[in-house]
């Protein structure tokens, strides 16, 4: 991603109360004794609003109609809003700190999906207490998406042209018009503890070739389920060869092992993991952490492997 010009910032008395930027601050440099005060404090809340049986509304209050986004160039996706999120799963001892540096760091207690008055958007983290929903470019950097930004507006558009992404300045702020970039296509999950690439829906596959008698194969979650055939994954967005269909399989997956076993390379971080090519080091894929050992795939382009 690049910008052609410099990015408007604050000035007094234009929204000096928001906090325009989240970074990400280590634990371990932080008060241990002031951590542990602000994980009780949140622990109550985390406990709720994971829990499907308590109405979102007695959550929280925030009004999701009137929700405004703003695009800031650094930092992670964040929203204190919950009303703005779905499919929560809690984030284990991560914590951020605006980006002026001042104040206690904010524990983020879960990451979820935005669908909501134009705005769609997976990873997105909850802070409580954050005030100002921010959407992150550096977020964008590994997704194939380019930016152009003035001091005027900005725009986010993929490879193909397509435009996922406008907002203009207001206030002296990127305020967003709209944005898409959440998934429109089955999910699919990078795993390290799958033997190969499968799929419990067969309408996701061409090029199919069935296999009988079926063998079996251990899914991510360990149990036995039988492979019934191969096929391919062709989209926008996935381009995979060699892909197993495993009926009774929940989810959708991509194995490690199956994608080093052809010639690509996984390397991993705290926020997701990046997919290149070993013999001439492109990367062909990337996706980001969704809880557990469960990883999200935005892209990834592996079928010109050979």
């Amino acid at each position: 991603m690049g910008k052609s010009e410099a990015t408007p910032t604050v000035t007094k008395g234009e929204g000096e109360e928001l906090v325009l930027t989240m970074l990400e601050v280590d634990p371990a440099t932080e008060d241990p004794d002031l951590l542990d005060a602000i994980r009780k404090k949140n622990s109550a809340a985390l406990t709720s609003i994971l829990d499907p049986h308590d109405e979102l509304s007695a959550k929280d209050s925030s009004n999701a109609a009137a929700a405004v986004w703003y695009f800031v160039m650094n930092g992670h996706h964040i929203t204190g809003n919950l009303n703005l999120l779905t499919d929560l799963t809690p984030v284990c001892d991560r914590w951020v700190r605006s980006l002026i540096g001042t104040g206690p760091p904010m524990q983020v207690c879960a990451r979820g999906s935005v669908n909501c008055n134009g705005i769609k958007l997976d990873d997105v983290w909850y802070v409580p207490g954050v005030t100002v929903n921010m959407v992150a470019g550096a977020h964008f950097s590994n997704q194939e998406i380019s930016l152009t930004l003035d001091r005027s507006a900005f725009s986010l558009k993929r490879p193909d042209g397509t435009v996922v992404g406008k907002g203009r300045v207001k206030g002296n702020l990127y305020e967003v018009d709209f944005l898409d970039i959440s998934s429109t296509t089955a999910p699919w999950y990078i795993v390290s503890n799958a033997a190969e690439h499968m799929t419990g829906n067969l309408h996701l596959l061409s090029n199919f070739t069935p296999t009988q008698p079926g063998r079996q194969v251990r899914t991510h979650t360990g149990a036995m389920l039988q492979v019934r055939g191969k096929g391919s994954l062709s989209s926008t967005q996935l381009s995979i060869p060699s892909v197993s269909y495993v009926p009774g399989l929940t989810e959708n997956i991509i194995s490690v092992t199956q994608l080093t076993d052809s010639g690509f390379s996984v390397a991993f971080s705290p926020h997701g993991c990046t997919i290149t090519r070993n013999r001439d080091g492109k990367t062909v894929g990337c996706a980001y952490h969704a809880g557990g050992q469960l990883y999200l795939l935005d892209y990834l382009r592996v079928a010109d492997s050979k």
